[in-house]
């Protein structure tokens, strides 16, 4: 039958359960005002309004409190989101960094989502051509490459739609190995000084002469569990040896990957940062040799930042390039 509402006079009458839960749907407030006791009313709350809890939609191990109509997740370490669905750091970001400066970082390509949201960084290889994460590429349908921005609330740079996603057919979701992914523009980047490419560099040089302090790149969190940069920030890392770097982590360090970063020092990339560029500097040329893919937290002590090696897949890159012009 329709709900009936309470009546001028009723709210000054003693509470009672039938006039109360019986003749309407009764809240929360007027079954406390019936029961006058905080736990039978909550008891009350499970048979009418069911456990939300029962079964738990909370994953990997997070734990569930129950709310009407509603439930809260305590997610375990490492997981986020509604019900604890999401790995906290498959993104990374810059922490630690500081501002990059007019045609300081001018190789930088920012994803932008249908909703203006920027998610992950990219590399300008050409005038069509952007590198990034091949992890990236799961995170949403649509999506447009803006390039040539150091402040995302002035919007000073060019937005750029996308033809083609080439990702790496060895890519593995779960490991982040050949993380690697090319997207060809259907709008050609027009250079100026603020926007030009990183060059790409033979195996044999990368492997030899390139392995030392870089520079990353993002407008990722500058802090763990922080915001979003507004401006695009920069951070000088060192390259990590790679005994030293397969020891300080918890997941396996394949041959398609490198470290770079601090041990102790409070500076790292991070959330949002995924797919940017690890660049490094000869002879004030500037090569992409990394690409910014995962880590274990942002900045912690002990761990590093973890790249794809893009001398590893140079052969596999420089074709997909050919081929595609």
């Amino acid at each position: 039958r329709a709900k009936r509402a309470n009546s001028g006079f009723e709210e000054f009458k003693k509470g009672n359960l039938e006039r109360e839960c019986y003749e309407e749907r009764c809240s929360y407030e007027e079954a406390r005002e019936v029961f006058e006791n905080e736990d039978k009313t909550m008891e009350w709350k499970k048979y009418f309004d069911g456990d939300q809890c029962d079964p738990n939609p909370c994953r990997y191990g997070g734990s569930c409190n129950d709310g009407i109509g509603e439930y809260t997740c305590l997610c375990n370490a490492g997981y986020e989101g509604k019900n604890c669905e999401t790995v906290k750091d498959p993104n990374v970001r810059v922490v630690g960094g500081r501002d990059c400066r007019p045609g300081e970082c001018p190789w930088q390509a920012l994803l932008v989502s249908e909703e203006n949201e920027g998610f992950c960084g990219g590399t300008i290889l050409s005038k069509d051509f952007i590198l990034t994460a091949a992890h990236c590429m799961n995170q949403t349908k649509y999506f447009k490459v803006t390039v040539g921005e150091l402040n995302r609330e002035t919007r000073e740079g060019t937005a750029h739609r996308v033809e083609k996603i080439i990702i790496h057919p060895k890519f593995v979701k779960l490991t982040y190995d050949y993380d690697m992914a090319v997207i060809k523009l259907k709008d050609s980047i027009n250079f100026t000084q603020n926007i030009i490419p990183a060059c790409i560099s033979d195996p044999d040089f990368a492997d030899q002469v390139l392995k030392h302090e870089a520079m990353v790149s993002g407008f990722g969190r500058v802090h763990e569990r922080g915001h979003q940069a507004t401006k695009l920030q920069m951070l000088q890392v060192p390259y990590v040896e790679r005994h030293r770097c397969k020891e300080s982590s918890n997941f396996a360090i394949t041959e398609n990957m490198f470290c770079a970063g601090f041990e102790t020092e409070v500076k790292d990339a991070c959330q949002g940062d995924s797919g940017g560029p690890h660049v490094t500097p000869f002879k004030d040329t500037y090569f992409v040799t990394g690409i910014v893919s995962w880590g274990e937290g942002c900045a912690q002590k002990g761990k590093y930042g973890v790249y794809t090696k893009v001398s590893k897949l140079y052969k596999w890159l420089r074709g997909v390039l050919k081929k595609n012009q």
